[in-house]
């Protein structure tokens, strides 16, 4: 109970450390034509040349090639993590709401379609501007960087850390404005931000489960065990 309000509160301290990002925001909302498709890439160049000059968006990529790059980017993960599960994670203690292996892969695919479809949605129509695009490429740095951290390196509480610091960035200044920008795009990331939120407390509990000591834990231990007896196995001709 203590570890969940002190993850609790951790949250939500982080999160008043993005809100004043969210009201800094300087990029204005740009309303979404849905009674109308949008411009081509160069419909939208030829009519700001007509008037002042400004950026192009045309080397931004729609919203289905954004969402095709971040599943893409996401199952980048998938070499290190499929051995970590075998070798290790099936090993070491779970907490009893753990959901099972195979619905990892299809929900996260799904997650990082609708994340690259958000993010391409805002990007589209000039809405994605500094600050929150700023943000996103950090958020989406972390969530990359989360596998190898927790199944490559096998340090389970900076795993959490990850987890705490993509939910409060989330909470905190994804969300509101994305919603603020367009309500799809942040209706279209609340699904992720639920999961994220759940694997937090799913990360809570396996480093309850399995305390990490002197920089030494359980899935550690595992895979030193597996390598001793490998190694033993050659010397013994098996």
């Amino acid at each position: 109970m203590r570890s969940s309000r002190g993850t609790f509160y951790i949250v939500v301290g982080l999160i008043q450390v993005f809100v004043p990002t969210v009201r800094s925001l300087s990029f204005p909302v740009i309303p979404l034509q849905r009674s109308a498709p949008p411009l081509s890439c160069y419909e939208r160049k030829s009519s700001r040349m007509a008037t002042t000059p400004t950026r192009m968006y045309c080397s931004i990529p729609s919203p289905v090639v954004s969402a095709a790059f971040h599943m893409v980017g996401g199952a980048a993960g998938v070499p290190i993590i499929a051995p970590a599960i075998s070798s290790w994670y099936k090993k070491i203690p779970l907490p009893s709401y753990t959901p099972p292996d195979r619905i990892f892969a299809p929900v996260w695919s799904v997650l990082y379609g609708c994340m690259g479809y958000s993010v391409g949605r805002l990007a589209s129509v000039g809405a994605l501007r500094k600050n929150i695009g700023f943000l996103w490429i950090g958020h989406m740095i972390l969530n990359f960087a989360w596998a190898p951290v927790f199944f490559g390196m096998k340090r389970l509480r900076a795993g959490l850390w990850i987890n705490i610091l993509l939910v409060a960035s989330l909470l905190g200044g994804i969300l509101p404005a994305f919603f603020l920008a367009d309500p799809l795009a942040g209706w279209l990331l609340v699904p992720y931000a639920a999961w994220v939120t759940f694997a937090t407390f799913l990360n809570r509990g396996i480093c309850e489960l399995n305390p990490t000591t002197g920089g030494y834990n359980n899935a550690k231990l595992i895979v030193d065990l597996s390598e001793l007896q490998r190694k033993a196995a050659e010397r013994v001709g098996l």
